[in-house]
């Protein structure tokens, strides 16, 4: 059965023991990456190209609402600043057991941005790359 976008949660920690959940959230990504080197021999039978995995990467972008608050969205943006480890972990299925919740892995904040329309909210935005494995938690 699908899970419902609107369970999803974000959740950031400077230690990778007290997390809170980023409020405003409206969309975000997490996008795992693995670098792949064509490794073709061409004088196999098939002639299809063959591939070797690399190194892993990959990014966490989030949106929405901006909030002015310490823990959530804050902690995003101090660490943008200061460009020290943050450690994000999203809940898919909250309600789920250990191993299967989400996700959790420490990041490097590359950008925030924050701006509004004369007729809209405040908004903000943020990507995170990966520093290290995401873990399933």
């Amino acid at each position: 059965m699908p899970l419902a976008g609107h369970l999803v949660v974000f959740e950031a920690s400077l230690d990778d023991a007290a997390y809170t959940e980023i409020d405003g959230i409206k969309e975000a990504s997490f996008s795992p990456t693995r670098d792949l080197a064509d490794v073709t021999y061409f004088k196999t039978a098939d002639a299809a190209r063959r591939k070797f995995a690399l190194l892993r990467d990959g990014t966490i972008n989030l949106s929405g609402h901006y909030e002015a608050d310490a823990n959530g969205q804050g902690r995003v943006r101090a660490k943008f600043d200061d460009g020290v480890v943050l450690y994000l972990r999203i809940q898919f299925d909250p309600s789920a057991g250990a191993g299967l919740k989400g996700f959790k892995v420490a990041c490097k904040v590359e950008n925030w941005e924050a701006g509004s329309s004369v007729e809209d909210v405040v908004t903000f935005s943020a990507t995170a790359q990966f520093d290290g494995l995401p873990v399933a938690y």
